[in-house]
């Protein structure tokens, strides 16, 4: 399915809006109302529960998640392909970062700590990185660009496990020990969509964590920052209560350089409070959106890269989109997801979660 020739007319008329300014979207009370969305299951043919979703194009798409499942398709969702890495069902590949329809990297979570390699679309797959420590603990990957990426995993003696590839994934190098951000007891990432890290411009690296010991609540996540690809880190507090099974479990970078936090509580997906928050000056500072948050824990964010201050967000209990940079969230479907983003130049969504479910969300006209 080719979105190209059917779409692009009417999603400039649906989203062709004066654009609000960081300033403007700070102190707005404005209220745009969401366009609807159809959607459309896609049938992906397993029961795999998915957290990894990269959407490279209109066309090329691709999927990962439990039982060692990757499934990818060439023609926007319409047909699944099952390309598995062979004799991994024991593993649970919680994130995948394609480049275009024959080159992708799947991340396993827990241990052994692997990443697997593909340069032709999932015939066959290279390992291109082994851990066997029994703390390893995978938790998000991002790249900048084609060769230089970034990964990282829960913290090993009190520091969190960073990795760093300058050849497309075809191999990784931990970072020196004493460059490793320090960490709180109990603080550690979510392996929750694969987008809890972000590699952001040339060299910058903004991870989210949460987490704590047991019986513990702490007032603010915190955001790590590295702008020299994890040589120095400088540490934000964000309004996003932290506990053993709170945090921050999304972020997104948007157009005009906000930065979007999201999460919540994963065992309270009801709840609303402590779930999202902004910043309108690199972390400088955050407001806490309470009038009209996410309605529940959110796993996932993801920003329009055609209009600005559209983000949408999801979580088991549905999926919400903002059209005023995150001040204010609207319920726009009750789908249980894990995973969620834009099709790359169009408002087209995307979303896969739970039994091999997945989604695409058109917007009506």
């Amino acid at each position: 399915m080719n979105f190209r020739n059917y779409y692009r007319a009417i999603l400039w008329v649906l989203f062709g809006f004066s654009a609000v300014s960081t300033g403007q979207a700070e102190s707005s009370t404005e209220r745009k109302s969401p366009p609807q969305f159809t959607w459309r299951k896609l049938e992906t043919n397993t029961d795999a529960s998915f957290r990894g979703l990269c959407v490279v194009s209109e066309d090329t798409l691709w999927i990962s998640g439990s039982k060692g499942t990757v499934i990818r398709s060439i023609d926007g969702g319409k047909t699944f392909r099952n390309v598995s890495v062979p004799n991994a069902s024991e593993l649970d590949f919680r994130d995948v970062h394609a480049f275009n329809s024959q080159t992708a990297i799947v991340m396993n979570a827990g241990t052994p700590g692997v990443f697997f390699r593909t340069s032709d679309g999932g015939m066959n797959w290279t390992r291109v990185y082994n851990d066997v420590r029994e703390e390893i603990f995978f938790d998000a990957m991002d790249f900048w660009d084609e060769r230089h990426g970034v990964a990282f995993g829960d913290p090993i003696d009190g520091r969190l496990v960073i990795l760093l590839t300058n050849d497309g994934g075809q191999s990784w190098k931990e970072l020196d020990r004493e460059l490793q951000p320090k960490m709180y007891q109990g603080e550690a990432g979510f392996a929750a969509s694969g987008t809890c890290i972000s590699a952001v411009g040339k060299e910058t690296i903004l991870i989210g964590t949460g987490g704590g010991l047991e019986g513990q609540s702490h007032p603010t996540s915190r955001l790590l920052v590295s702008n020299d690809r994890g040589r120095t880190w400088t540490v934000q507090h964000t309004p996003i209560l932290r506990n053993q099974s709170s945090g921050i479990f999304s972020l997104a970078m948007t157009q005009d350089n906000n930065i979007i936090v999201v999460g919540g509580n994963y065992t309270q997906p009801e709840e609303t409070s402590q779930n999202c928050a902004i910043s309108y000056n690199n972390g400088q500072s955050w407001k806490p959106v309470t009038a009209e948050p996410p309605s529940g824990f959110r796993s996932a964010v993801a920003a329009s890269t055609i209009t600005e201050g559209m983000l949408v967000t999801a979580g088991t209990n549905g999926i919400d989109l903002t059209l005023n940079h995150g001040l204010t969230w609207k319920r726009i479907s009750d789908i249980t997801t894990n995973a969620i983003d834009f099709v790359p130049e169009r408002n087209v969504i995307i979303t896969a979660g739970p039994n091999g479910m997945a989604y695409l969300g058109l917007p009506e006209f």
